[in-house]
């Protein structure tokens, strides 16, 4: 008996593991796709929000400086142009420090560059202001900015078709460990009691045998329950002892 209960634990541990494995499975490839998605967020998504606010900004800018020559004064709106360069720098320092494409580092180096430039020219100059010089410093950090934008917002759809075929990939992997271990538990469950009831089958056929050859009588074992039957065969034995001995 005692045989038979272990046996019960290894097919009962057996069924947990399984199950177990499974769940494990789904977890880890869960938590690959949620790696991939804040990856992508915190990388892509920051240097699109730092270059929009860069060209809101930048655009400010141009229109205060329109204004200026509207007045015939651009000097006259040094200290307005000053406040929104001063602004421009938070999100150029925050995408210096959130380089994540090959090549972006090198459009943010020009990036610097051209506003340097373009700030030096605005509040720094020691030449008249010219419309053409101011437009094309102003097309030049433009220009560098949608380029940081463009790079990271292709890279963002790239990402986003491989965070889904990713996603396909961990599906049909969940499936496949789903199936296979739905297939696993079913065979347990089919052949854990027949390899649990065996001995007992065993034994019973064994008792029937001594039966039918110590008292020289035909027993036929009815369908039912494995340790009914082997009750019915052990009883059997019993009363024909204790016939014979009286």
């Amino acid at each position: 008996m005692r045989k038979i209960k272990t046996k019960l634990m290894i097919g009962i541990g057996i069924i947990f593991l399984i199950s177990y494995s499974i769940m494990m499975v789904n977890m880890g490839t869960n938590q690959s796709i949620v790696k991939k998605s804040d990856s992508l967020l915190t990388s892509n998504y920051a240097s699109l929000k730092h270059t929009f606010h860069m060209l809101r900004l930048l655009n400010d800018i141009n229109v205060i400086v329109a204004q200026g020559l509207s007045e015939d004064s651009v000097a006259g709106q040094t200290l307005r142009i000053i406040e929104k360069l001063e602004a421009f720098e938070e999100p150029l320092d925050l995408q210096v420090d959130n380089i994540t494409e090959p090549g972006e580092l090198q459009l943010t180096n020009d990036l610097r560059e051209s506003f340097d430039a373009y700030r030096h020219y605005l509040v720094a100059r020691e030449q008249p202001f010219f419309w053409n010089e101011y437009n094309r410093l102003f097309r030049e950090v433009r220009e560098e900015i949608l380029d940081i934008y463009q790079m990271n917002a292709e890279s963002l759809e790239e990402k986003n078709d491989d965070i889904r075929e990713h996603a396909e990939r961990v599906l049909s992997l969940q499936k496949n460990v789903g199936i296979t271990g739905l297939a696993l538990l079913c065979a347990l469950l089919i052949f854990l009691p027949l390899y649990l009831l065996r001995p007992i089958d065993h034994l019973t056929w064994k008792l029937k045998e001594v039966y039918e050859k110590g008292f020289n009588k035909k027993v036929k074992l009815k369908k039912g329950h494995e340790l009914k039957q082997l009750e019915d065969i052990v009883e059997k034995i019993i009363s024909e002892l204790k016939n014979r001995k009286y």
